[in-house]
């Protein structure tokens, strides 16, 4: 009774929807949600697993599977190829899942509408194996606002390549259309924040302002590439990219990005699902976890600015992710360096020169039950001054923000949350976002 009545009253300013699981797997090996993340879509150590293994239990997959595949040619086809098709599989059922949202928001600064209902929006996902070498995820913006039909993701991953001669799980591929693995938590992926991590999305040219711009550089929007990923050995794990850039808008150079990233897990559970052999406790979920993750990565780039001139664009940076029992800790660090051309007042010539800034963030996330969650986030980027005798170039002061955020489980694919930000480079003016989150 009190648990309905909690909900009840939660809903009545509760509508405003984000989410990324993928309740595909959850019908397939017919497990609950939470196998796989702690609250979704945050993932557990048990997740990443699962996700590094390609969508697939990290040990006895074929046992696991309840929803058995249709076989496309008989085992025996491998031992006469390549006088026949290799054999494969597809998904015994359909391995879709959907993702419905409308909501509210209060927001002061918006004088003529400070309180909204969204407009709905609806993604579609997919994902599942082919074979256990390979794997394939895609996702589809159906609507959000008068924006329609986006393709998000689209990539096949090709599994544990050279087996025979490089270690397990050596060496990956994924092809197509993807999210670089480049720091630990992607936007609206792995996060139960509302905000996007500024750590991602941040550009030089925005100055002292946090608000996104979609057109500029972020080093995790989609790219269309190759990606080669894998494990070192099982707490040591890599990534290296060649890609396009920014998909939704196309290539619009000669060069191409090249990305890189090394992680480092201690304690917990390995990134190849074994466990530690330690009094680190199992890691089947956020209660039991004591690890600490490190990860090192660069990106360079290459875009048209607005005068239609190439320039370079570099990121370096480093995050950590910390857990201990109901306490999980991430931080993160970047620096950045953008090309951009001065035009001096009433001259046709240009001056080349540097935007760089210097950004860092904190996030604790507490379980406070397996079902309640809290998340505090800080952020502070510094934009660096810029020296080429340009005068008339604005300088920019440095900005901070805080982010609070509540999220509560009603069933494992259906929650509600809550979340306020502070922004320092603007008088606070209060704003409030609520929403209810759910998949099936």
């Amino acid at each position: 009774m009190i648990r309905g009545v909690f909900f009840t009253g939660l809903i009545l300013f509760t509508l405003l929807i984000k989410t990324n699981a993928i309740p595909a797997f959850a019908r397939k090996y017919q497990t609950s949600c939470v196998t796989c993340h702690s609250v979704y879509p945050k993932l557990n150590s048990f997740g990443v697993a699962f996700k590094l293994n390609g969508y697939q239990f990290p040990e006895g997959d074929e046992e696991q599977i309840k929803e058995k595949p249709l076989i496309l040619g008989a085992e025996a086809y491998k031992r006469v190829w390549p006088e026949a098709i290799w054999p494969g599989s597809i998904p015994g059922s359909s391995p879709i899942a959907f993702r419905i949202n409308g909501g509210f928001a209060y927001d002061k600064a918006k004088s003529n509408t400070p309180a909204e209902f969204s407009v709905p929006s609806a993604q579609i996902f997919m994902g599942g194996t082919f074979t256990e070498g390979i794997s394939f995820f895609g996702s589809l913006l159906l609507a959000k606002g008068h924006n329609t039909n986006a393709l998000q993701m689209a990539y096949i991953r090709l599994n544990d390549l050279f087996s025979n001669i490089l270690s397990e799980n050596a060496l990956n591929l994924h092809i197509g259309q993807f999210i670089p693995d480049i720091t630990t938590y992607k936007n609206k992926h792995y996060s139960l924040t509302r905000a996007l991590y500024a750590l991602n999305t941040y550009v030089p040219s925005n100055g002292s302002s946090l608000k996104l711009s979609h057109r500029n550089f972020g080093i995790m929007g989609q790219v269309i590439g190759v990606e080669a990923n894998g494990l070192i050995n099982k707490r040591f794990r890599y990534a290296l990219g060649l890609t396009n850039g920014n998909a939704l808008f196309g290539e619009d150079n000669k060069a191409k990005d090249f990305y890189g990233k090394v992680a480092y897990k201690l304690g917990g559970m390995a990134f190849d699902g074994s466990y530690a052999g330690d009094n680190s406790g199992t890691s089947d979920n956020n209660l039991t976890e004591k690890s600490i993750i490190v990860s090192f990565f660069a990106y360079s780039a290459s875009r048209l600015n607005d005068s239609e001139k190439d320039v370079s664009l570099f990121r370096f940076g480093s995050d950590i992710n910390v857990f201990y029992r109901n306490l999980n800790v991430i931080g993160g660090f970047i620096t950045g360096m953008d090309e951009d051309y001065y035009i001096p007042s009433g001259t046709t010539g240009n001056v080349r020169f540097n935007r760089k800034y210097n950004l860092f963030f904190g996030e604790a996330n507490y379980m406070i039950y397996p079902w309640l969650v809290g998340v505090f986030r800080y952020e502070r980027v510094k934009p660096q001054e810029i020296h080429s005798g340009l005068v008339d170039q604005e300088s920019f002061n440095s900005v901070s923000r805080y982010i609070f955020h509540a999220t509560a489980l009603y069933t494992a694919n259906f929650k509600f949350f809550v979340e306020t930000i502070v922004t320092t480079d603007i008088p606070y003016e209060m704003n409030m976002f609520a929403g209810m989150d759910f998949a099936f």
